[in-house]
């Protein structure tokens, strides 16, 4: 089956581009692929996997073959290709032949639904701000978005060097890597600051070494419990592999000490076996978590704990060599900047790694909007929604007018409902709002306060990634914004954009819950909007949403 595969595969490629294609261009064309080049083989890859074809064919897509060719129209039909054959059918046979080339195709990315489309059209839209420009035009000196549009850039174009950025940050912040300068750690370390600095790192599946801190509920109090203590999954090689791709990438000419990667499995081992009072100074080491948020730390503030496990953690810290322990820290914390910064997600409990799914765009893009989220909302309605220009949202307010001129053309309907529909749809008006929060003076810079990201589009994106964890930290943030009344963030307020369609003629009744004016029986859109989950009406595609609402004056949800 498979070596039919491969025979189909190149039959159609050479048939969609002539059947000419590896003669004609493999002598002339470039071995370094160009950016649109290599997003347009992510797209084919991510086409061929989904489509069921083996591993060992569709993971080399990515990488250069002279005998293929990456003209725009070789990869167009290549685009078109992979976007319809299913490769799990047997193409020899005559009765799956259709559903072999054309399933896909008539069922698969095509067939997706109003939001789904919605959804796509908007990360368009804001793609096209995060590459638009700061320096002249109607977005020159936009508040925030030049350190966007750097995030955005540098989360997508990796470069080798982040190994290097990585080290020599970590060796700046918190003293000498012991494995690699075979001298104990300087007064720099401090094995407290480095768990309080990990414990703010976000990653999916990530756990801190050593300790662990959270916020159970909201409104609760602070919990604090073992961290990562399962390495049983980390062999010896896998330590050995990492810390020569270390050693390698910074240039060290001296060997790195492998006798201490014995010493660090030891200590990592007994972690929770011995149990003891420890002289850690816990007030700043909640500080150094929390800070700049709002959380409030004192000597008062509740910690829930395991007491004896915390206590046998510390104990062991306490009797271990310092070498050992400045090792493991290290070694998590340069390993997990060093994940961030290539297209691999993993799971850091067990340092199995895994090919992130998706194209890199759309992954960065993703990243970009959780941390900038309500800074890109307002630039969107800035670029979109301008009432004083011709901006594409101003035209879209016209929809009721079209939806008038379809319902007037319609011969199978009674004059008297004509007008009564038109009278309805003239009767209606939209309503695009803000939190509260965000139409007081300075609100985002008072919300991006500790927010600390680089305008330099050239400088370290690993850096820049563990500088916006330390300065902003989203889940604390999020903790804020639904228990401190007094920067009026209650969690039903957090929406960027709300929109209504609602009949003038109803009675007006206020939900103070919405601190909106709305009528009864009138039919709204409401996402719920956070940096952590930005909702799709946050980004574009308000016309989209204005028709979908307006539609729905006519049905049952609508009355």
């Amino acid at each position: 089956m498979k070596n039919k595969l491969s025979v189909i595969l190149l039959f159609l490629l050479a048939f969609l581009t002539d059947g000419t294609w590896s003669r004609r261009h493999s002598k002339r064309q470039s071995q370094t692929l160009e950016e649109w080049q290599q997003r347009y083989l992510e797209k084919l890859q991510v086409l061929a996997r989904e489509g069921g074809l083996p591993e060992e064919e569709w993971k080399g897509i990515t990488k250069f073959d002279k005998d293929i060719c990456y003209e725009k129209s070789c990869l167009d039909a290549a685009l078109e290709f992979m976007t319809a054959v299913n490769f799990t059918v047997d193409p020899c046979n005559n009765d799956t032949w259709l559903d072999y080339a054309c399933t896909r195709r008539v069922n698969g990315p095509d067939n997706i639904d109003q939001i789904g489309r919605l959804m796509r059209n908007t990360d368009k839209q804001t793609l096209d701000i995060l590459k638009a420009s700061t320096e002249t035009g109607p977005l020159k000196n936009e508040f925030l978005l030049k350190e966007a549009q750097t995030y955005y850039n540098q989360c997508k174009n990796k470069g080798n060097r982040d190994v290097k950025d990585i080290y020599e940050f970590l060796s700046e912040t918190y003293g000498n890597w012991p494995i690699f300068t075979n001298r104990d750690p300087n007064e720099k370390f401090n094995w407290a600051t480095m768990v309080a600095h990990l414990n703010r790192m976000e990653r999916k599946g990530f756990t801190p070494l050593i300790l662990q801190v959270g916020i159970p509920g909201i409104g609760s109090h602070i919990e604090l419990d073992i961290g990562q203590t399962i390495f049983g999954a980390i062999s010896w090689t896998d330590f050995h592999t990492f810390f020569n791709r270390v050693h390698k990438n910074v240039g060290f000419k001296k060997p790195f000490r492998l006798d201490q990667i014995s010493e660090m499995q030891t200590f990592q081992n007994t972690l929770n076996q011995v149990k003891m009072q420890s002289n850690i100074n816990w007030l700043k080491f909640f500080t150094q978590i929390f800070a700049s948020t709002e959380v409030p730390i004192s000597n008062d503030t509740v910690v829930e704990m395991p007491f004896d496990t915390v206590m046998g953690v510390l104990h062991t810290l306490a009797v271990s060599d310092q070498k050992a322990v400045a090792n493991a820290l290290f070694f998590q914390f340069a390993s997990m900047l060093i994940q961030e910064s290539t297209t691999l997600v993993d799971d850091l409990n067990t340092f199995k790694c895994t090919e992130e799914t998706g194209i890199r765009e759309q992954i960065c893009l993703t990243r970009t909007k959780e941390i900038f989220g309500f800074s890109l909302g307002k630039t969107f309605l800035k670029v979109y929604l301008d009432l004083d220009k011709a901006t594409p949202l101003v035209s879209y307010l016209k929809l009721f007018d079209w939806y008038i001129n379809v319902i007037l053309g319609y011969k199978w309907m009674a004059n008297s409902t004509k007008a009564f529909l038109e009278d309805k749809i003239q009767s209606m008006q939209t309503y695009i709002t803000q939190p509260d929060w965000l139409k007081e003076k300075n609100a985002l810079e008072k919300y991006y306060s500790g927010l600390s990201a680089t305008t330099d589009k050239g400088s370290s994106y690993p850096v820049n990634f563990m500088n916006v964890n330390s300065c902003y930290d989203m889940e604390w943030s999020r903790y804020l914004g639904t228990t401190q009344a007094t920067y009026n963030r209650a969690t039903n307020q957090i929406r960027e954009f709300v929109v209504h369609d609602f009949h003038s003629f109803m009675s007006l009744e206020t939900l103070r819950s919405l601190h909106l004016t709305q009528e009864s029986k009138g039919h709204s859109t409401i996402t719920n909007f956070g940096p952590d989950a930005p909702g799709f009406m946050n980004y574009g595609g308000l016309g989209t949403v204005i028709s979908h609402e307006t539609g729905h004056s006519f049905d049952t949800s609508g009355n």
